[in-house]
Parts: structure tokens; C-alpha cells; sequence
């Protein structure tokens, strides 16, 4: 009975260990994906690039006041010592958003892309993060709402839904609106997205808030100081300009970087933390064996 006793007890213990290792084996792989992601050349300004979020609704003013409001902040944040760059836009910047998509063209007949990523730009936007662009132009302040809409893509976008390099004078439109069409002015360096678990990199295009119906939220900057001090900066002109407006967002981009790993991060814990638990569950079951196999020999 005791012989029985003692082999079921070693395979357990063997289970024990091969789990954990496995485990183990797996936080391994985790923690080698997060120092990859880490040092991952994203392709946009990083260093020394904060952001501050805010809407004016909430404080009470209409759409056609609130961007003065917007315009003022800007200049304030742009004034403030060290600020390299500063530029409205909507959303968090690098904040991918997907669409159904109809290219103009031969390129059409395979059907609608699905769920292609856009992102908020406008005026100064890629030189505030320091996107090259390869062909064509910028956004710039001649793209109004009373003007044709255009858009800029990236690399991956143009070679392969458009079929080449250059796209500037292509059109393409949102699959649900037949009126919507934007004309390719620029074509963009491939960068990532403020979502590191995405692949990298993958087909983007930007739209300008300036030609949308709604006002920009959100004041993104690029200093030569620290990027912390600037965030201070950015939150007391806010204040300086209208206490009641709000801070919804405010980080900088290292800040933002970091906390589209944290389930990446949790997960790392979680199974390292079980990895670890079952191997000392097993060592002390292993030394528990050896002592009695010990004492019954003596």
C-alpha cells in the first residue's frame, strides 16, 4: 500500500513540475513579447510628447464656441517654454478607428476593404510627431468643410489597395455613403498605433477634423524639456482659460504606450505567479517524499 502510496504521490509531483515549467515556459514567451513591443520602432515622435483631452459641451459651450476655445488653448500651449510644436486634433492622437472602405478604380472590383483604420489628423499633425510624408502634402489649413475632402495614407495602404507607391489623385469612399469621397493628397511613412497588441504595421489613412462637422478635442505637443512638465503646462492653461472645462484624458505618449500593455502585463504576472506557486508546491511535495522514503529506510 505504501509502495502505491509513494508512486502516485511521484507522479503527482512529476504533473506538478511539468506544469510549471510549462507555465514558466510561457511567461517567458509573455515577458520576451513585452520587451519587444517596448523597443518596437513605431515610427511616430515618442520623447518629450504629451496630450491633453478636453470638451467644451460639458462646460456649456455650443460647437461654434467652443473652437476659439480650442484655438486659444493651442496658442498657449505652443507659447509655453520648450513647446516645439503644438496642434489641435479629435480623439487620442494615433487612436485607430475601422471603417468599410470602396476604392475608385480597377482595384474596386474585389469589393469593399473591410475595416480599414483611420485616425484624426490635421494641420501640423505629422510634423508634431514627426511623420514623414513621401509623397504629396500634409493636411494644411486650406482643407476647410466647404472644401473637397481629402486624406492621407500610409505606405501599406497605397501599395496594397491602390497598387502603388504614389497614390496622390486616388479616391476612395465609406462603404455606406456613396457621397463621401476622399482624394488621396499624401502619402504617409508607415507607423504603428497606440495599440501595441495590433500587428504592425497595417493599412491607415487620416482624415482632417478640420472638414468634419465636429470641433477638435484635443491639444497634442511636442517639447524639448520633459514631457511630464509639459502635461503640468497643458492642464494650467486649461485652467487658466475656463475652470470648468474638463480634463477627460492626459498622458504622455510613453505614458499612453504603457497602458495599451497592461493586459499584456497582468497576464505575465498571472501565469508567472502560477509558475512559480507550482514549483514550490512540487518542491515541497518532493522533499516530503524523499524525507519519508528516508525515515522508512532508517
Amino acid at each position: 500500500l505504501d509502495h502505491r502510496w509513494l508512486s502516485l504521490k511521484n507522479a503527482l509531483i512529476v504533473f506538478q513540475v511539468v506544469v510549471s515549467f510549462v507555465l514558466l515556459a510561457g511567461t517567458g514567451l509573455f515577458v520576451r513579447m513585452l520587451i519587444e513591443m517596448r523597443t518596437q520602432d513605431l515610427g511616430y515622435a515618442i520623447d518629450g510628447v504629451a496630450y491633453l483631452q478636453t470638451d467644451a459641451r460639458y462646460a456649456g459651450y455650443t460647437p461654434a464656441q467652443a473652437t476659439p476655445v480650442y484655438e486659444d488653448l493651442r496658442r498657449r500651449v505652443a507659447a509655453s517654454p520648450g513647446v516645439e510644436s503644438a496642434v489641435l486634433s479629435r480623439g487620442l492622437p494615433m487612436d485607430a478607428t475601422g471603417f468599410t472602405l470602396v476604392v475608385d478604380g480597377e482595384e474596386a472590383a474585389a469589393g469593399p476593404i473591410v475595416n480599414l483604420s483611420s485616425i484624426w489628423a490635421g494641420p501640423g499633425y505629422f510634423e508634431t510627431l514627426r511623420i514623414p510624408i513621401l509623397y504629396g502634402r500634409a493636411f494644411d489649413q486650406t482643407d476647410r468643410r466647404e472644401t473637397p475632402r481629402v486624406a492621407v495614407i500610409n505606405e501599406t495602404m497605397a501599395r496594397r489597395h491602390f497598387g502603388t507607391a504614389n497614390a496622390v489623385g486616388r479616391r476612395f469612399r465609406y462603404e455606406n455613403d456613396i457621397n463621401s469621397w476622399l482624394e488621396v493628397v499624401g502619402v504617409a511613412r508607415d507607423t504603428g498605433t497606440a495599440d501595441l497588441d495590433e500587428p504592425q504595421p497595417q493599412p491607415l489613412f487620416y482624415v482632417a477634423f478640420s472638414q468634419s462637422d465636429q470641433p477638435p478635442t484635443t491639444v497634442l505637443a511636442r517639447t524639448s524639456l520633459g514631457a511630464a512638465g509639459l502635461l503640468m503646462a497643458m492642464q494650467r492653461e486649461l485652467r487658466a482659460i475656463d475652470p470648468s472645462l474638463p480634463v477627460i484624458a492626459a498622458a504622455t505618449m510613453e505614458q499612453r504606450l504603457q497602458d495599451s500593455l497592461f493586459g499584456l502585463r497582468v497576464a505575465t504576472t498571472f501565469l508567472g505567479g502560477l509558475g512559480a506557486l507550482g514549483l514550490s508546491l512540487a518542491s515541497v511535495g518532493l522533499y516530503a517524499i524523499v524525507a519519508f522514503s528516508v525515515s522508512r529506510r532508517s
